[in-house]
């Protein structure tokens, strides 16, 4: 049994892939086209439960030919990707990148990507550009879906009587409820995994079992069909990275591709007409491939170019997966389609299962190899080296346990009481080798404690930082300092990015925002105003416990990974400065050197840059070896070569102060 061919669907799925496309290459105007991918599995739990429910009531169902169409519908043009990506992926990508390409691989073929970018990256963050099987999480809740739908409908009809709206509608409120809690709360787990998403798919079941029905005439459908239109496009234009996603959010477009589909069952509307339009329907009907290939053509190119697409590129990217797209369409995808697609039902179940354990153990083999770094030079390894500075190891020797959990003992290897306390981000992490060298000179021990992506602030949080873990983090240090014998702390954080909210560059990024109690907006000047309590805040907090503060000022940032633009540089036979001008670095942190300069009463100011920026231009490489593991944290060797700017902290740390600047 099949479900009746619906023209405006096809349409519909035109709808949806058109904005996730220009979404994803930065098209200005289409803020919030991720919501296409709701639009998707709204349609394609309609269709699957249309098709299940008809063939369970003409008692047809077989699990068998299920998974079949499933195989021949999903499978060809996936692993088609897989195979394609892997090569390029071995012959473009640096180690560290072609080693989490291989995780993802593998996570890929076994349907469970979504688990693995949920563990690892967020969807909106700039490092995903670098991921060019990121998109596939939505078919691994897909393929996740049908795995325990078929069966729990014919739980339904066998033991339950078939009161599928009743039971969907218990689940769709529980998804619901747990994706508008945990849209704040644990933003990736909502984002990336099936039980906050699986609420969208009911939301197509629904209708597919006639729980929600036509308006009794046209101009009832002709109404409900626009108001979904709307609500979709107002989605895609109104919505941003910055929108607390799925949750309730996610209801506005997944309502309005629900008003579509129930228009358009007994009516013919001017939504549903223009739907059928035949460009849409084409569109339609390749938008499987054209979302699985226009995302990695942009990662291989973004990467290889190392910079943002200009306006042409992106076009000629975009045109390009349009064509792609109908290439794997009517070669790959089409051969496979139906009961007379190429290979019997043995041969496509041995040849699926083949193309997973041959893509999973690919991906094995290259994780194992840690990128298979003999594809490259003894000169291009020493350059990429420093990546393995950035791996979240914040020890390199002994640590200690305190109430605000592990803390990394530096400085001189002799036992003694900690003097000092380096306090912050991941930028204190990788300034810790620079201060533990000049504290060993003198004969000094100290701890750091570090939270990536926590400033250290009291009293306030990052808000793409779950469950106040920020906040929390810094109460449990300040609480360790008032109780400990440290005479000195040492802030270090990323300044710059906590009070401007973007990342040096621009480009692709969800935006940070602080919050503290009396917080009422999101916005920079709110985080200016935030950050300005919450120094002062914590600066008193230190000095009335009599701890002499030390602020280390921000680190210069590099709009790209250093380590792998020295690399290709290298390859390509080129010798070009990318640091950024002094100018420029200036620019980007005016408010906090304006803000340091203006309270150097309170505290002791350090400032790397006058060391990383000696001229017109900030230096990225020194006798050959980068100052930086990627764009914006110091390598192991670019630390130490700061440590003559802590050496009078400790030459004086009992008897001289540092110079107030």
């Amino acid at each position: 049994m099949s479900v009746p061919y619906r023209r405006d669907v096809d349409g519909l799925r035109a709808i949806a892939i058109i904005p996730v496309v220009l979404y994803h290459y930065g098209v200005a105007g289409f803020s919030g086209g991720y919501v296409g991918v709701d639009v998707f599995f709204v349609i394609s739990g309609f269709l699957i439960t249309s098709l299940i429910h008809g063939e369970i009531k003409a008692q047809e169902f077989s699990f068998l030919h299920f998974y079949e169409r499933r195989i021949r519908r999903i499978f060809p043009a996936l692993f088609a990707l897989l195979f394609v990506t892997g090569a390029l992926a071995f012959t473009e990508f640096f180690p560290s990148t072609f080693s989490n390409y291989a995780k993802s691989m593998v996570a890929t073929g076994g349907f469970l990507s979504n688990v693995e970018f949920w563990r690892e990256t967020d969807y909106f963050n700039a490092a995903a550009d670098q991921r060019p099987l990121l998109h596939t999480w939505s078919l691994a809740v897909e393929e996740q879906f049908y795995l325990v739908f078929p069966p729990f409908m014919m739980l339904i009809s066998r033991f339950l009587k078939g009161r599928y709206t009743a039971v969907f509608l218990l689940i769709f409120a529980g998804s619901l409820a747990l994706s508008v809690q945990d849209a704040s709360s644990a933003p990736y787990f909502a984002f990336y995994l099936l039980p906050a998403r699986i609420w969208e798919l009911l939301l197509g079941a629904l209708i597919a079992v006639g729980t929600l029905t036509p308006a009794p005439n046209v101009i009832g459908d002709t109404a409900l069909a626009a108001l979904g239109a709307g609500m979709i496009a107002a989605a895609v234009v109104l919505f941003t990275s910055e929108t607390p996603f799925p949750g309730a959010a996610a209801l506005l477009p997944c309502l309005g591709a629900g008003f579509i589909i129930v228009a358009g069952r007994t009516s013919v509307t001017p939504v549903s007409r223009l739907l059928s339009w035949n460009p849409l329907v084409f569109i339609g009907k390749i938008s499987y491939s054209l979302y699985l290939w226009h995302w990695p053509l942009y990662v291989f190119a973004k990467y290889r170019l190392a910079r943002e697409l200009t306006a042409p590129e992106t076009t000629a990217l975009i045109a390009l997966s349009a064509i792609v797209a109908v290439l794997s369409w009517r070669y790959v995808e089409q051969p496979f389609r139906g009961r007379r697609g190429i290979l019997t039902r043995p041969a496509l179940f041995a040849t699926a299962g083949t193309a997973m354990a041959v893509s999973m153990g690919f991906g094995t083999a290259v994780y194992i190899s840690h990128g298979v770094p003999q594809r490259f030079s003894p000169q291009t390894l020493a350059l990429l080296a420093p990546i393995a500075d950035t791996s979240g190891k914040s020890c390199r020797g002994e640590s200690e346990q305190t109430i605000a959990g592990p803390m990394c003992r530096i400085g001189s290897p002799v036992p003694e009481r900690p003097t000092f306390l380096i306090w912050g981000d991941s930028h204190a992490r990788a300034l810790m080798p620079a201060v533990a060298k000049a504290a060993e000179r003198f004969g000094y021990s100290g701890l750091s404690v570090d939270l990536s992506g926590c400033p250290p602030l009291a009293g306030v949080n990052r808000t793409d930082s779950p469950n106040l873990q920020c906040r929390r983090h810094n109460d449990l240090v300040l609480a360790y300092l008032r109780s400990a014998h440290i005479g000195t702390v040492i802030l270090v954080s990323r300044w710059s990015i906590n009070i401007e909210g973007v990342r040096y560059g621009g480009g692709r990024g969800r935006r940070i925002f602080l919050e503290e109690d009396d917080s009422r907006i999101r916005s920079v000047e709110e985080n200016r105003r935030v950050f300005a309590r919450a120094f002062a805040r914590t600066v008193e907090a230190l000095r009335s416990s009599g701890h002499r503060v030390i602020v280390v000022g921000p680190v210069p940032e590099i709009e790209f990974s250093v380590p792998e633009t020295l690399a290709r540089n290298l390859s390509r036979g080129k010798s070009e400065e990318f640091g950024p001008t002094l100018t420029a670095f200036e620019t980007r942190n005016k408010f906090v050197l304006d803000y340091f300069r203006g309270h150097a009463h309170e505290a002791e100011f350090l400032y790397p840059h006058r060391l990383l920026c000696p001229e017109k231009r900030c230096a990225v490489e020194r006798d050959g070896k980068p100052l930086y593991a990627d764009d914006n944290h110091l390598s192991h060797f670019g630390a130490e070569s700061l440590s003559v700017l802590f050496e009078p902290l400790f030459a004086g740390m009992r008897t001289m102060p540092i110079e107030r600047k």
